[in-house]
């Protein structure tokens, strides 16, 4: 009962991780549509540039200890090694 719980918590989280990701990439989408499809003044334009370079040059990244990112990839890696070793643990129990 445990497992599922912890392995709930961290789904949950890393699925937060991923939902920010994706929301600094439309965040940067939208301000690229309102710098090209909309008629700004020149301060609007220099404000909503300095935010696009700022969202691009410091990208949300959430991270365990600076070891490793969290996200869907580091999941499926953690899943695979869990599943490999317990086989390998249940072949060698019998």
């Amino acid at each position: 009962m445990k497992f599922v719980i912890y392995s709930s918590i961290i789904l949950c989280g890393i699925s937060s991780c991923e939902q920010t990701y994706e929301q600094a990439d439309e965040i940067i989408r939208c301000i690229d549509h309102l710098m090209t499809n909309k008629k700004l003044t020149s301060e609007s334009y220099e404000a909503l540039r300095e935010l696009r370079e700022l969202v691009i040059s410091r990208p949300v990244r959430f991270n365990a200890v600076h070891f490793y990112t969290l996200d869907y990839a580091t999941m499926l890696a953690m899943a695979s090694a869990i599943v490999t070793y317990t086989v390998i643990l249940l072949q060698n129990i019998h």
